[in-house]
């Protein structure tokens, strides 16, 4: 998260620390269900964060990319 804490937009920051803390919470404990449900919400609130930045940086890398040069092919072999 720190890594990308400036691509954070609205509350998703606050979502996902949240759903993370509660995770932290119940693993202190034995509630394997418990434990489940924080994981799946971590992993919910995360996931839209996740596809932006995912979708960001494949636009990035495909805008980045030139089409290439049509290249001719001569013969090293003389004549």
């Amino acid at each position: 998260m720190k890594d990308q804490a400036e691509k954070f937009q609205g509350t998703e920051r606050d979502d996902v620390e949240a759903a993370l803390a509660a995770l932290k919470e119940v693993l202190n404990g034995t509630d394997i269900e418990a434990i489940k449900d924080a994981t799946e919400k971590l992993l919910t609130t995360s996931q839209g964060f996740s596809q932006r930045l995912y979708e960001e940086a494949a636009k990035a890398n495909s805008s980045s990319r030139r089409p290439r040069r049509a290249t001719t092919t001569t013969s090293l072999t003389p004549k």
